[in-house]
């Protein structure tokens, strides 16, 4: 699967509907490095950071405090993550 920041923020779009029952405005996202070394940013608005952080937490191998301002993913962290929300959202419009 190939991971970009826009499947990242809607990954993370589906999650934060989890939560809230809608997502936020902006989410920002950024690729950093080259594709060999590539991390990805994010920023998760304050006002759903502590439910994100504690269900990323629990579904993935993150370690992440609700300090962090900036969430650092390693490439298979995003894809992971990517999966996690398609997942998440295909079992909603199932229902």
């Amino acid at each position: 699967m190939v991971v970009t920041t826009v499947s990242i923020r809607l990954a993370l779009a589906n999650i934060c509907k989890r939560f809230h029952g809608t997502a936020p405005k902006v989410i920002p996202v950024a690729a950093l490095g080259g594709q060999k070394h590539r991390l990805f940013g994010v920023l998760i608005p304050a006002e759903y950071k502590q439910e994100v952080y504690a269900y990323l937490a629990e579904h993935l191998t993150l370690s992440v405090s609700i300090d962090d301002d900036v969430v650092f993913l390693a490439p298979h962290e995003a894809s992971a993550l990517v999966q996690l929300g398609l997942v998440q959202d295909s079992t909603h419009a199932v229902a």
